[in-house]
């Protein structure tokens, strides 16, 4: 899916409504939910470790199910999405945080945003929608937001995900749009100036998902 196409999608209020409850409202979505939860909170405990109280974005933040977390585990967090209609759900979902959390209007193609703003950038389900190419330019652009780290997930592709993209086909069960290899995903960490730190899979094996955790360089 081409990147404008993306942000027109998001901007209908129909569709940021029924995000959540299209995507983990069954069986399926809540252990998706649930173990994508789990392996984001292990990275950003990484970071923890190092920056105990980073100034963190989560762009683009939807429906405020990862801010959510975010503010969960403690910390203060800025919500940034193109779509209006996703932060107001966003901010209905966050408003027990009072001024831990913000939210503003943004675009990762003109962020407006100085040049090392956070200690930590989040960024969740946006890289398996774009091509090698326009995630070049996403990864610059979180390179250059970010003073330390940057968190991202990518849909996996191996030999052994590339099956079990076939049988999903098969069995008529939803995959990412676009798939990372591990040379792409070397190659376009690397021009944006960030370094691998740490990776996780969801679920190893049966998930294709990968949340990366990117220094700086």
């Amino acid at each position: 899916m081409a990147t404008e196409v993306v942000k027109e999608y998001y901007q209908d209020s129909v569709v940021a409504r029924d995000y959540d409850a299209q995507r983990f409202s069954n069986l399926i979505g809540r252990t998706f939910d649930r173990l994508e939860k789990k392996a984001i909170q292990k990275s950003v405990r990484r970071t923890l470790a190092e920056l105990p109280n980073p100034n963190v974005l989560d762009v683009p933040c939807g429906t405020g199910r990862i801010t959510e977390l975010l503010l969960d585990m403690g910390l203060n967090v800025v919500g940034g999405d193109i779509s209006p209609q996703m932060i107001d759900v966003a901010r209905e979902k966050c408003s027990r945080f009072g001024n831990c959390v913000s939210f503003r209007q943004l675009d990762l193609d003109d962020p407006a945003l100085p040049e090392n703003s956070f200690d930590l950038v989040i960024c969740i389900r946006l890289m398996h929608h774009l091509d090698s190419d326009s995630r070049k330019g996403i990864f610059k652009t979180l390179s250059k937001m970010t003073r330390r780290f940057v968190m991202v997930n990518v849909s996996y592709m191996s030999p052994i995900y590339r099956i079990r993209r076939v049988v999903k086909r098969m069995l008529r069960q939803g995959i990412s749009r676009e798939c990372s290899t591990w040379p792409q995903i070397l190659e376009e960490t690397a021009q944006a100036g960030l370094r691998i730190e740490a990776y996780d899979f969801v679920r190893r094996y049966l998930s294709e998902d990968m949340v990366l955790l990117l220094r700086k360089t």
